[in-house]
């Protein structure tokens, strides 16, 4: 009897453990370590632009001095809830690429319409390669990346005021040479 209660037993165990270990991973705050992502370059790629359709590659990024990757979904809930957040950054002129991540060009392009549009360019993904490539987690995820193509910081979940004063904009403050205090 005892043997048929640890066999019954044993893999709502091994589904708890899966479930701890999951939610340790995705607390890590290693993820969001400049240090870490230093001289890691952005993948190559062509794709095409959500709006226009035209073809994009990795040149977007070397327009700009630096460049706030956002990649986001029209069914990602968090990223609705960070929305307000990215059209005020580009309101301060901060240039921002979207990276449509497994979603319907319609369906991304609607919501745009409706909630406003912070992007300068759109990579649409709808398999999620580049996404891939670039090790997302999940959306909402956010990069800023050099006009080199070099990745300098990076932060999984939604953007924030805190978020964007402890992480990028320290990033963007070393990039021009400011000293912190």
């Amino acid at each position: 009897m005892n043997s048929k209660k640890i066999t019954l037993l044993l893999p709502s165990l091994l589904v708890a453990l899966v479930v701890i270990l999951l939610m340790m991973a995705l607390n890590n705050k290693d993820n969001i370590n400049p240090a870490n992502l230093q001289q890691k370059s952005f993948p190559a790629f062509t794709l095409t632009d959500l709006k226009s359709e035209y073809p994009i590659s990795e040149k977007v990024f070397y327009q700009q001095t630096v460049t706030l990757l956002n990649v986001w979904a029209s069914w990602c809930v968090v990223c609705k809830q960070e929305h307000p957040f990215l059209l005020e950054l580009a309101s301060q002129g901060i240039h921002i690429v979207g990276l449509n991540y497994r979603d319907k060009r319609q369906s991304a392009r609607s919501l745009l319409d409706k909630m406003g549009d912070p992007y300068q360019a759109v990579i649409f993904d709808p398999q999620g390669k580049l996404a891939l490539n670039l090790g997302v987690i999940g959306t909402p995820e956010s990069y800023l990346i050099t006009q080199q193509g070099i990745i300098i910081s990076r932060f999984n979940g939604p953007l924030t005021q805190k978020v964007w004063s402890d992480i990028f904009a320290p990033s963007i403050d070393k990039l021009n040479g400011v000293k912190g205090n």
